[in-house]
């Protein structure tokens, strides 16, 4: 399970269709030992027709079949596609402990998501105050980086993976123009005010291109939502 272990290096980490499509076998086995678990139903998809990458919204047909269509195209969605699901920590902890470990207990010791409790994290926060490994940033609260990143933070405060959808749905909570916006308005907003170099929290928190691990703070994840590359290794 090379994938499964590759899914661990976050600490937050979400399974989706891709994992479900490739490795049947070995989603059937964690789903029936309940190590993954189906957490959420997101309500946009990525277009896989359109050159400028964007996110459609599926409907439901007269024949009740979930369907997605853009730019004179159309296809039946496969229900699992718009699936989310995650990792029952303490009975994936168990099972490595067994004599039939579904990954090796070395491997999972050595992931970001078994240390999850014990590491340094770049951004912390102090009241309303956030800090970049130690030195205090984002000190204006009035405006819509600092609301967004707020959302953020306190869905994964440890970084991870967070979907447009269930991060739209708190960004809604605390900014009152959000609240009639649609999939791809809310994808443009969270974009703009989270990696935006020239206007967002990566700019006004004056927070370097990439981090020590070659990869940015903040940065979209395949179409459908935000990696927040927090955890020091």
């Amino acid at each position: 399970m090379d994938w499964f272990i590759q899914r661990l290096e976050h600490t937050n980490p979400t399974l989706d269709f891709r994992d479900f499509s490739s490795h049947p076998d070995d989603f059937k086995k964690l789903s029936e030992l309940n190590i993954i678990k189906y957490s959420q139903a997101i309500d946009v998809l990525p277009c896989e027709w359109c050159e400028t990458e964007h996110l459609i919204s599926p409907l439901l047909n007269n024949k009740g079949e979930i369907v997605l269509s853009c730019s004179a195209n159309r296809r039946v969605v496969n229900p699992d596609e718009l699936k989310i699901w995650t990792i029952n920590r303490e009975t994936l902890e168990e099972n490595v402990k067994s004599k039939v470990p579904v990954i090796d207990r070395t491997l999972f010791q050595q992931s970001a998501f078994a240390s999850k409790k014990s590491g340094e994290f770049r951004i912390t926060k102090t009241g309303d105050d956030f800090y970049y490994k130690g030195d205090l940033r984002a000190t204006s609260k009035d405006n819509d980086w600092y609301k967004v990143f707020c959302a953020l933070y306190d869905l994964i405060p440890d970084g991870g993976e967070i979907s447009y959808s269930k991060l739209g749905t708190q960004i809604k909570s605390k900014i009152r123009k959000a609240k009639n916006f649609n999939a791809e308005v809310m994808r443009k907003f969270i974009l703009t005010n989270l990696t935006d170099r020239s206007n967002g929290f990566m700019h006004y928190a004056g927070i370097p291109a990439t981090e020590d691990n070659s990869k940015p703070l903040l940065y979209p994840n395949r179409g459908k939502g935000i990696i927040f590359n927090n955890r020091i290794r």
